[in-house]
């Protein structure tokens, strides 16, 4: 779940910068 959610967060800031 804490794997899952650190890429999900790591994509989001991707995406958003």
């Amino acid at each position: 779940f804490k794997d899952k959610l650190e890429e999900f967060f790591k994509k989001g800031i991707l995406d958003t910068y």
